[in-house]
């Protein structure tokens, strides 16, 4: 645990002294420390992975509106963005960070004597986001003004991250100590990494589509930004998981 809370402000100051491009930062903050975790408990690592892939199809949902209405621009690495938008260096930084979420879960806070990897609604869910995924790409073909949706990133706060989260400690608060103290951690993490992600130019915000900013240590990120990944991110990925895939203990 020392060595976690510390690395945030290792890869900070790597991520400085190199003046690393998002891919590195991405390995820094969140491959190293998932990877560790996925070393000490490897029984959960495929399932955390897999749940991670799951959900991508909604997160390319998410990153072609994000990128095309200007909520968030992240700089790539590479010269082409697939579906012409959706930078693959954010492709990795989500399966990244969840698995990095999931596997904090899994070490610190789960006990399992056998971890089993697909649980059945999993099926289900992957067959909505699948189809979720298909009408996004006609859409995006046919008719691509219904995905220039103003004001995404608060619709997006509320409806996948905060009403999720509520939903599911509404069903199982024995669940919000332990969410808590993730949080806890992650948001301490996950500052540090925005900071340093938007005072290195790996991603930015030219809309002006925000309820409000938030600014520390000089750079500043929407209030949305602050409340969907920093203050709740990490606890909404773990009730996503619970309901999902795991046994909501």
């Amino acid at each position: 645990m020392i060595f976690l809370l510390i690395w945030p402000l290792v890869a900070m100051v790597l991520s400085f002294v190199f003046n690393a491009h998002q891919i590195v930062s991405q390995i820094l903050f969140l491959g190293v420390p998932a990877l560790i975790l996925a070393a000490l408990e490897p029984r959960a690592a495929l399932k955390a992975l897999i749940f991670g892939l799951v959900f991508v199809p909604l997160w390319l949902f998410v990153e072609h509106v994000m990128q095309t209405t200007g909520q968030w621009h992240a700089i790539s690495i590479f010269p082409e963005r697939f579906l012409g938008s959706i930078a693959y260096d954010a492709i990795t930084w989500f399966l990244l960070a969840q698995l990095y979420i999931v596997m904090f879960w899994e070490y610190f806070f789960e006990s399992h004597k056998r971890i089993k990897v697909w649980q059945r609604r999993m099926t289900p869910l992957i067959a909505t986001l699948s189809i979720f995924l298909v009408i996004t790409i006609v859409l995006l073909l046919w008719a691509p003004k219904f995905l220039q949706i103003p004001y995404f990133y608060l619709l997006l706060t509320i409806i996948v991250f905060i009403l999720p989260l509520v939903m599911e400690l509404k069903a199982h608060p024995n669940l919000l100590p332990k969410f808590l103290k993730v949080s806890a951690y992650f948001i301490y993490a996950f500052t540090v990494y925005e900071v340093t992600a938007i005072a290195l130019g790996q991603w930015y915000y030219p809309s002006t589509q925000f309820i409000g900013w938030v600014e520390l240590f000089g750079q500043r990120f929407p209030f949305e930004e602050f409340v969907s990944w920093i203050l709740i991110g990490s606890m909404t990925c773990l009730a996503w998981y619970e309901h999902f895939d795991d046994d909501e203990h």
